[in-house]
């Protein structure tokens, strides 16, 4: 079933997505985010085409068993044409009275053999999620989209992601003709608005700065 089970070992069991009907190849556990309080997995071929759009799921650890709060899709954000939703995952539940929870649509990128033929046209795309609660086992679908973050065409933004905090860092493993580039946003509100503070840019072609961050 879609809650998560533990066998006799200690070892909790999660796959939502295989009793959702969908085929095995959607890449379920292709990125992975864990704290002491969620864990976040992304399946970023959730179809199982190469056309892709991918799915995220949070799981609370906060209650007494862990609990599947959320599932994340690109189409909550009305992005059309976004691929590989769930390429990379990242959260910050360490705030005072709020959670964050970032997801990577990497565009082009293949996920097995590097730009996928006929996607190297699509952007990445980051998107941001916030909760104004600390208590995220307590309802459904608890986070609710801020901003969405657009890289430029074949850049692969958001192949990476990882937040802390204020601080938020992207990778754009394909940006500026595969030197690659990583992007460094902040916010001061909260978490409402992310701004770009700076960018970092690979110092020779095909360095792929930004493949992890």
């Amino acid at each position: 079933n879609t809650d998560p089970s533990w066998n006799s070992s200690g070892i909790n069991i999660m796959d939502p997505a295989v009793s959702s009907g969908v085929t095995s190849d959607n890449y379920f556990g292709y990125s992975i985010f864990a704290n002491t309080d969620i864990l976040l997995i992304g399946s970023p071929k959730y179809s199982g085409t190469l056309d892709a759009s991918g799915r995220a799921y949070l799981y609370d650890f906060n209650q007494s068993t862990p609990v599947l709060v959320q599932e994340f899709d690109a189409s909550v954000g009305g992005i059309v044409g976004a691929k590989y939703f769930g390429s990379s995952v990242s959260a910050s539940t360490n705030n005072s009275d709020y959670n964050i929870v970032v997801i990577g649509s990497g565009g082009g990128r293949n996920l097995t053999s590097g730009l996928a033929p006929g996607l190297d046209t699509v952007p990445g795309n980051v998107f941001i999620y916030k909760a104004n609660t600390l208590n995220l086992g307590a309802s459904s679908n608890p986070f609710t989209l801020v901003q969405v973050l657009y890289g430029s065409t074949g850049s692969n933004f958001g192949c990476s992601v990882s937040i802390s905090n204020f601080i938020l860092t992207i990778g754009a493993e394909s940006a500026s003709s595969y030197f690659g580039e990583v992007y460094i946003y902040n916010t001061n509100n909260y978490g409402n608005t992310w701004n770009l503070i700076q960018t970092i840019t690979g110092g020779n072609s095909n360095d792929y700065l930004g493949t992890s961050v």
